[in-house]
């Protein structure tokens, strides 16, 4: 397990460190294509500014609770029968699971009061 993660860390090292991965774009040109596309570019108020950084933060929060969702499954195969190694499995999937209900929830508490805030309507 030790040599899996150190594998992924330079894995994930080497995706970040190189340049060949990054490609710069002018941004006056991807406003014009999104407006192209009918997308609102500009967001109006620090109410949508903050949205849009919680929403970010969340979508990373379960991709890692999902990338833990499936390290723990990986361990759970590869237990063999270990108890000690099925438990930890268990637990590694049982937080993860944790953690996406959290997340799930977090994201549905501030819809919630976005909708509140701007439209005095906690409708969704």
């Amino acid at each position: 397990m030790k040599n899996l993660k150190k594998i992924l860390l330079i894995a994930l090292l080497g995706v970040m460190l190189v340049p060949s991965f990054v490609s710069a774009l002018n941004l006056n040109d991807a406003r014009n294509l999104a407006n192209q596309a009918g997308l609102n570019t500009r967001t109006q108020t620090f109410g949508d500014i903050l949205q849009t950084i919680l929403l970010v933060l969340l979508s990373l929060a379960f991709i890692i609770a999902a990338i833990f969702l499936v390290i723990g499954g990986y361990q759970f195969i590869t237990a063999r029968g270990n108890d000690d190694a099925v438990a930890k499995a268990k637990s590694t999937v049982t937080w993860a699971i944790v953690g996406i209900i959290v997340i799930v929830l977090a994201w549905v508490i501030m819809t919630a009061v976005y909708a509140l805030v701007n439209t005095g309507n906690a409708g969704m």
